[in-house]
């Protein structure tokens, strides 16, 4: 990608590509072995302030690294494709610099990639992931990197996952006033991939390597990239498209407040690469290409997560939001929904933790939203009460049956999927330690949990009504005997859905996607016990596939109602007799 800045070796010296700004001098500082020698340019040279330009050098070869210079003003290259200086994680750096490739090589020793996979977004279910985090308590030799996360690809694939959401992974300086920030949401060298998340010493070599076995293995990466308003949208572009085109990586979520996501979206490099954000101008974006935008464009922010944990701990106004969620469709974007993220309570402490508990932040629990959405169940934190700890099981399994069931994109976050806790602690922004880091020793509870989740994957992925791979009409539109989707209360086909209520049922009829089976879902977050009625069907009879409550249902067939333990979810299959 050769129109790109950037300040590459010549033959007989440099080239430089880039933007200066300065009042009196400003250019190039080469170095070698320490020593630096100062390359000015003349402003005659440039268009603008942008810079174009060949430069005699002798002896160039010497030199292997850079910065630029406005006057007084020393910095890194922002278009910088390797820094180095950044190798060691937590180490505070004082001396970093643009490395100085040749002006016609690419990514050293790099192999080519495999093609996008280009996976449906109604096909897929995400996996968001700290690189360092995910397998720094593995027992790998490679822990904490690129290498270690391509050596959990058989783990991932197991679980159900099609496509990870990697936490900032381009390269930016973690040491801040002698703490961590460990997320990495700041500005960073954007075009690098993390020098310190990196096993061997070629980081770029390693992150591509690991974006093919992905692709091997017909999964996706998609990354975060996080710009602060200052960036300009032009920079932006410049980044996305080197990593699609470089490192062919699949997508971007896209975190700041001053995106120029209509740009982005119209782009044409970027037209096979996903673009997830928290909400998108449709209107002008179709001003600038007629399009069907389903295929890459995904809005991803928390109104699901908090519709969710309100529903499941008894709020009232939910139920009718929720069936709305549920059965979502927007024939232009796509949506991915979420349970957890990096900056909120784990699925595990969402049921254990009314409040936050950031204390061992330093920041005297400001830090953090104090709007979490959780209920502790009776009792904040860990307790040996039996019928707490029941309640929670349930309610965790409330939460995650609902987001396999929605029609739209399921995103995990790692470690919900083996009850990883983070004690309460709902911005854990500066810990570098078990706190963060993914656990692999399991015990019977956490496999058991695993298996859950991984055969609820399972289960959404065999049954393509909650996959939103077409809208919801409430008809019979192939004249199959029911509608698409029908909603129930204790009446069967009437919803109610008041301020106070809190159950419903939802009948998917399996024809519309060839499934053998009509399917009903009973939903009750009320407190006490309920019954839903149950459609009749000519010539089948309803049985209980699945029960969150954990009761044991005998195999003989459901008729007229279903009755739902409090706060507990049922999912029925039909069967033709």
């Amino acid at each position: 990608m050769n129109y790109l800045n950037g300040v590459t070796k010549t033959k007989s010296g440099i080239h430089i590509r880039c933007d200066l700004r300065f009042r009196d001098e400003g250019g190039v500082i080469l170095f070698s072995d320490g020593k630096e020698t100062r390359v000015p340019v003349s402003k005659d040279m440039a268009i603008g302030n942008h810079y174009d330009i060949d430069v005699k050098v002798r002896n160039v070869s010497k030199y292997d690294s850079y910065l630029l210079y406005e006057d007084k003003h020393v910095f890194i290259d922002p278009y910088s494709k390797k820094v180095t200086g950044l190798e060691e994680y937590g180490v505070k750096h004082s001396k970093v610099y643009s490395a100085l490739p040749d002006k016609n090589s690419g990514l050293s020793g790099t192999n080519t990639a495999l093609p996008k996979k280009a996976l449906s977004f109604s096909n897929s279910v995400f996996y968001g992931l700290h690189v360092r985090g995910f397998t720094k308590l593995s027992g790998m030799k490679e822990s904490g990197t690129f290498l270690g996360l391509s050596k959990k690809i058989p783990y991932l694939k197991d679980l159900g996952i099609t496509t990870i959401v990697l936490m900032p992974a381009y390269e930016f300086e973690e040491t801040e006033n002698n703490r961590i920030n460990y997320w990495g949401y700041k500005e960073g060298f954007y075009f690098c991939p993390k020098n310190s998340y990196a096993y061997g010493a070629d980081a770029a070599l390693e992150f591509r390597q690991m974006v093919h076995a992905f692709h091997e293995n017909q999964m996706e990466v998609i990354m975060q990239m996080y710009f602060p308003d200052k960036i300009m949208p032009q920079f932006i572009m410049d980044v996305l498209c080197y990593w699609a085109t470089e490192y062919n990586v699949d997508g971007f979520h896209l975190l700041g407040n001053r995106i120029p996501i209509a740009m982005l979206a119209a782009e044409s490099r970027l037209a096979d690469t996903k673009l997830l954000f928290c909400g998108f101008p449709m209107d002008e974006i179709q001003r600038y290409v007629n399009k069907n935008y389903r295929n890459n464009l995904a809005v991803m922010n928390d109104g699901y997560m908090s519709l969710v944990k309100r529903y499941v701990k008894g709020d009232y106004n939910t139920a009718e939001e929720m069936v709305h969620n549920i059965k979502y469709y927007d024939e232009r974007l796509s949506r991915v929904c979420y349970l957890t993220k990096h900056d909120s309570m784990t699925l595990f402490d969402s049921v254990m933790y009314d409040k936050k508990h950031n204390e061992n932040n330093g920041e005297e629990n400001r830090d953090g939203t104090d709007y979490n959405d959780t209920w502790n169940c009776g009792v904040e934190g860990i307790t040996k009460k039996r019928d707490i700890n029941a309640l929670r099981e349930k309610q965790r399994k409330n939460m995650m049956t609902l987001l396999m069931l929605t029609s739209s994109t399921p995103m995990l976050f790692a470690g919900d999927e083996c009850l990883h806790t983070q004690n309460g602690n709902n911005n854990p922004y500066c810990q570098d330690n078990k706190i963060t880091w993914m656990n692999w020793e399991w015990s019977k509870a956490q496999k058991e949990w695993f298996n859950f989740i991984k055969e609820l994957i399972a289960f959404r992925k065999e049954h393509g009504v909650f996959c939103g791979y077409r809208p919801f009409l409430m008809v019979d539109r192939l004249g199959s005997g029911i509608p698409d989707l029908s909603v129930h209360s204790d009446e069967a086909w009437k919803s109610k859905l008041g301020h106070a209520d809190h159950s419903f049922g939802l009948m998917y009829g399996g024809a519309l996607n060839q499934d053998k089976s009509d399917i009903y879902v009973a939903y009750n977050m009320d407190w006490e016990r309920k019954k839903l009625a149950l459609p009749s069907q000519k010539g089948k009879e309803w049985h209980i596939y699945y029960d969150t409550s954990g009761v044991k249902h005998d195999a003989e067939a459901v008729k007229d109602f279903v009755f739902l333990e409090p706060r507990s979810i049922q999912i029925l299959m039909s069967k033709e007799v």
